[in-house]
């Protein structure tokens, strides 16, 4: 088992949304949640990237497990502690990304990483792959709490 110093931030924004109905456009105020992610994500140009073969479905995690099937006891990962192989960096990632599901994060929600250049850091970024969170492994080492939070 491993520590990871994980900052989960999720920082929804209510908005106040405006329905026009009927022949007055009566103003019809709903509360909902609107998603705080900043993206210039065009998509037309995704889908025309997709038709040329440009971008693929695959994931961080669908390219980890094509390489846990295909060989499964080759090395995947090394630091000056250890080497994880595939099939090992596989399970790993299935049993992380399990917990952070079991304490509470949903898709979307940003998973930010204070980790020095470590396998662990590497298995916390493809759980968040596996569960579609947000990953943000740039917080560096040498920060302190104070300046991360």
């Amino acid at each position: 088992m491993f520590f990871l110093n994980l900052l989960i931030t999720h920082h929804p924004s209510p908005i106040t949304h405006h329905a026009a109905t009927g022949a007055n456009a009566q103003r019809n105020d709903t509360k909902r949640t609107m998603s705080t992610i900043l993206t210039l994500h065009d998509p037309q140009t995704a889908r025309d990237y997709y038709a040329r073969g440009l971008w693929r479905a695959d994931t961080m995690y669908t390219l980890l497990h094509g390489h846990a099937r295909a060989r499964p006891q080759a090395h995947a990962l090394r630091d000056s502690r250890r080497r994880v192989t595939w099939s090992q960096l596989a399970q790993w990632v299935d049993a992380l990304a399990a917990e952070l599901h079991a304490a509470g994060l949903k898709r979307g929600q940003r998973v930010s990483v204070w980790l020095p250049n470590r396998v662990e850091s590497a298995v916390i970024f493809l759980a968040c792959s596996r569960n579609g969170y947000v990953c943000n492994p740039s917080l560096h080492q040498n920060y302190t709490v104070h300046d991360v939070v």
